[in-house]
């Protein structure tokens, strides 16, 4: 997976961000980007992830709108977007499908639509099905991930120190390398300082509030009786601002996850055995795009104080524009 996601951001990178001084739209760039990656190296999908980008954030845009079903509406526009996606993917399907059949192989054949295709040959899942997996997938991982990405900028940019050292270690990697060879996975497991400042930046700015769990017995919690079967809200802010397990939790400080950090204390990904599927794809998203943008580029926020608005997940304001110079040699 690490030199496809690789050739996939190196072609994004060329293509959006070019060769000379711009100013580039972060948020929006990595959530097109994080889209493409999703689609192809967890899925083995090769759609036009462009066109098809447009229609998922129309869908998104309807989830929580009124359901009211009329020509104009946030719900109306994201139905039918919903069946253009349908369409899309079931072709994506039905060619897996008869590809399997026949006993074609292919390089894909390790990702997760050929799983799920598999599944559907055995009759365990239905078309519908198979689906409704790729389009929660997406959703949960191109919003997410793209945020983390964009807040690990701000973070960066407001603490130099910190960028220092982070590009430091990817400067040490890159100079072992021709300028189009794809990272290993080895190179990806030498980025143990990035990945402290990605989760000191989650820590601070969980890409999602909370999630839902089922209580599968009572349960007693400071005086009160969470009754068998209630849902509970749980909140990342509730442990992530804790200073019994994050000493002086309002200050970024990567460091802290040099060491093991208490168990189910940051959950970004949530955690148990729902612990997020994309988890690993994510954080290669995050060390690979890393990477090629600090040795490629040298970049500067637009807006420093740029606040961050939820609707309903969270979003920087002003989709947190960046200054980018491509460096000498690029």
């Amino acid at each position: 997976m690490v030199p496809r996601m690789c050739r996939l951001i190196r072609k994004h990178l060329m293509k959006n961000w070019g060769q000379r001084d711009e100013m580039i739209s972060l948020h929006r760039s990595t959530k097109v980007l994080t889209f493409a990656i999703v689609l192809e190296c967890l899925f083995g999908i090769r759609i036009d992830a462009d066109t098809m980008f447009g229609v998922f954030e129309n869908v998104l845009e309807g989830v929580m709108a009124a359901p009211i079903n009329l020509p104009g509406t946030k719900f109306s526009s994201a139905k039918k977007a919903r069946a253009k996606i349908q369409k899309a993917l079931v072709d994506e399907v039905q060619k897996k499908k008869e590809a399997m059949e026949a006993g074609g192989r292919d390089e894909d054949d390790a990702m997760l639509l050929s799983n799920l295709v598999a599944a559907l040959i055995r009759g365990e899942v239905t078309e519908d099905e198979v689906v409704d997996n790729i389009v929660l997938l997406v959703f949960a991982a191109h919003d997410t991930t793209s945020y983390a990405i964009t807040m690990m900028f701000k973070m960066l940019a407001n603490h130099p120190d910190c960028y220092t050292l982070l590009l430091k270690e990817h400067e040490d990697i890159a100079i072992t390398k021709r300028r189009e060879e794809d990272l290993t996975l080895e190179d990806v497991k030498k980025m143990e300082y990035t990945w402290q400042v990605a989760r000191e930046t989650m820590r601070l700015c969980p890409p999602i509030f909370g999630s839902f769990r089922k209580a599968t017995a009572d349960i007693e919690f400071e005086g009160f009786i969470i009754p068998k079967g209630w849902k509970v809200l749980w909140t990342a802010y509730g442990t992530h601002y804790n200073e019994e397990y994050f000493p002086d939790p309002m200050s970024f400080n990567p460091s802290r996850f040099a060491d093991p950090v208490q168990a189910y204390a940051f959950i970004p990904f949530g955690g148990g055995p729902r612990l997020c599927a994309g988890y690993q794809l994510a954080k290669l998203n995050i060390l690979v795009f890393m990477h090629y943008v600090v040795t490629r580029y040298d970049w500067s926020l637009v807006y420093p104080d740029e606040p961050v608005v939820m609707d309903p997940l969270p979003f920087p304001s002003k989709g947190m524009p960046i200054k980018i110079s491509p460096k000498h040699g690029y």
